[in-house]
């Protein structure tokens, strides 16, 4: 269940840096000298022209979904 938890709260997190990145949201809430805006808009913020934060949000919702189906009744005994 940890790892489901900890995977929810990555995805929300990529998603909501995702969405800023798309315009959908208003200003970042981190650090107070812009920290993260800097680094959204620069080149470490793409990976082979895809959006890191979206590689992450699908990333960890993947990750979600294999956590959650591990711990399905069916797969309780299984290693």
């Amino acid at each position: 269940m940890g790892i489901a938890l900890a995977s929810l709260i990555s995805g929300i997190v990529a998603l909501y840096l995702h969405l800023w990145k798309l315009g959908l949201t208003g200003s970042l809430a981190c650090t107070a000298n812009h920290g993260c805006e800097f680094v959204q808009g620069s080149q470490y913020g793409w990976f082979l022209g895809v959006d890191v934060a979206l590689i992450g949000t699908v990333g960890y919702t993947l990750l979600f979904i294999a956590a959650m189906v591990g711990m399905s009744a069916k797969f309780e005994d299984e290693p």
